[in-house]
């Protein structure tokens, strides 16, 4: 009943896109990134204009709840975004703790998770996640092209009308 999801004709990246392109204006997203997807989030923010502060770590470190509190504790972002298991590395970064961090700063959260969900068990509910972004390809093992967002509704509902893009 918290969720629904939001299919979409095309790859990850789009439905990344999608979420991030119909955030209230007032939104700024802090990226945490390890790889080539993570910085794929940085440019999705950077052309939106709502990009926040940006960690970029080394792509053989582990994004972790502490990493993301120490730059949590002094922002003034609305949201975070990372990618749960960066697919250029395969790195599999802290999902539960991150989350855990994120919530108690009262973030809103993007979860990257094309390549782990169908793979790695991701309690979304538990972990209070805004955005799940997936595809049908990677761990469902499906024919590409088909992106998804499983989205909170109540988060869901503060994007209605604010669409920024023709096609998306």
């Amino acid at each position: 009943d918290k969720y629904t999801s939001i299919l979409f004709q095309g790859s990850g990246t789009y439905a990344n896109e999608s979420v991030i392109s119909c955030l209230p204006d007032n939104s700024r997203i802090d990226v945490f990134s390890n790889g080539l997807y993570g910085r794929r989030l940085v440019d999705i923010c950077s052309k939106y204009k709502n990009l926040g502060n940006v960690v970029c770590l080394d792509k053989k470190i582990q994004i972790t709840g502490e990493i993301v509190e120490d730059m949590l504790k002094n922002s003034k972002s609305s949201h975070i975004a990372f990618v749960h298991n960066e697919t250029t590395t395969g790195i599999e970064n802290c999902l539960e703790d991150i989350c855990e961090v994120a919530n108690k700063y009262d973030k809103k959260i993007i979860v990257d998770a094309i390549s782990s969900y169908g793979g790695i068990p991701i309690n979304i509910e538990k972990l209070n996640i805004d955005y799940l972004v997936g595809s049908s390809n990677k761990c469902l093992h499906g024919y590409p092209g088909i992106g998804f967002v499983i989205a909170n509704k109540d988060s869901l509902q503060e994007c209605k009308d604010n669409s920024t893009t023709l096609s998306l």
